[in-house]
């Protein structure tokens, strides 16, 4: 059995493998000197962000349950959405020196590199026709405007209701399309019973019955 190295996590399958777990937020303890920022506007972007597409991003935890990543979507779990459960994972054998390293260039390494702007702009046009929320990836309307096409000078965030319709109609219409083949399916699969039919003739050895043309 090999010697547990650092950041492996407690597993029931491989020693590599990440095993979430659904915690009570009460379980988890904040950092008290976490040095990165989480104004309220951010806090509710990642509240939008978790209610958009779900809490896919676990929080990571010590042995003792201090968050090591993840404050902010903690304070977004707790303070927003009022979730009474978050999904996290254990790292284990950190020591107290890589435990406060690994804060620090979590956060850091994602400030160290920009977007392609020209490739960034294919995806919010795309995004933008399609009339999403550009505001759940994290721009601003004045940010988003800028990576727009020079034909929309200005964003504008798309009714979401509306398009909530939309989508609830499509599937409406895609039910009654499948249903209306299901009951053809079924007329076309309905058993012939020979015992409603009367026939002209009738074999006297084999007793075949049928119709004379």
């Amino acid at each position: 059995m090999p010697k547990q190295q650092p950041g492996w996590v407690k597993s029931t399958t491989t020693k590599n493998q990440l095993t979430v777990t659904w915690r009570d937020p009460k379980e988890l303890i904040m950092y008290a000197k976490n040095s990165k920022l989480h104004p309220p506007e951010q806090i509710q972007q990642i509240a939008n962000s978790i209610t958009e597409f779900g809490f896919l991003d676990p929080i990571a935890i010590d042995e003792n349950g201090e968050i090591l990543e993840g404050h902010g979507r903690y304070l977004a779990a707790v303070d927003i959405l009022n979730l009474k459960s978050v999904p996290t994972f254990q790292v284990l054998g950190l020591t107290e020196e890589q435990k406060i390293a690994y804060r620090v260039q979590h956060n850091k390494l994602t400030m160290n590199t920009d977007f392609d702007p020209d490739l960034l702009k294919i995806d919010m046009d795309f995004l933008n026709e399609m009339s999403f929320d550009l505001t759940l990836t994290g721009f601003d309307s004045e940010d988003l405007s800028s990576y727009l096409s020079l034909e929309t000078t200005e964003y504008e965030k798309p009714e979401r209701q509306n398009n909530l319709s939309d989508k609830d109609n499509q599937l409406k219409q895609t039910e009654l399309d499948n249903q209306e083949l299901l009951e053809v399916k079924d007329s076309s699969a309905k058993e012939i019973n020979v015992d409603e039919f009367e026939f002209d003739c009738k074999c006297p050895k084999c007793g075949f019955e049928f119709n004379q043309k």
